[in-house]
């Protein structure tokens, strides 16, 4: 996992997949969330980067594209919802999944989520296994 002690989120860097393993970006603000979920993932062979907000998942996007980016909706500088359309606005030609993992439950942010193009909306806390499968599933289309 990337991984930076500056405010700065570390960039993603190179191609999109090394070999065959998927590579991920987690947007999340609370620091700790970001990392122990990346800790997760890379644990479970995936290629992680993470960004703890908006302008740094868009700005880490441009130099390399992820396959699926987990995105809390909550973010400070620029929200979830409008960073995936930033993200997809760079990104026409990429096939890239979203999952939204957020606080939000209620009906209207599910809702909001489907209408923003996200694969799918996993409400916190997260089970970590169960969004293990959810990514893997996402990945294997």
């Amino acid at each position: 996992m990337s991984s930076n002690p500056s405010d700065q989120a570390p960039p993603l860097a190179g191609s999109s997949t090394q070999g065959n393993v998927s590579s991920i970006l987690i947007v999340e603000d609370s620091r700790t969330a970001a990392d122990l979920l990346g800790l997760f993932f890379e644990s479970h062979g995936f290629d992680v980067a993470i960004a703890y907000d908006g302008e740094q998942a868009v700005q880490s996007t441009m130099l390399r594209c992820p396959q699926l980016v987990i995105m809390d909706l909550g973010l400070p500088e620029l929200n979830g919802l409008h960073a995936s359309m930033e993200i997809r606005k760079h990104h026409p030609d990429q096939d890239i999944r979203f999952v939204a993992l957020s606080g939000y439950d209620d009906t209207d942010t599910v809702g909001k989520c489907l209408e923003y193009g996200f694969d799918s909306h996993v409400p916190k806390p997260a089970e970590p296994d169960q969004l293990l499968k959810l990514v893997r599933n996402l990945l294997k289309r």
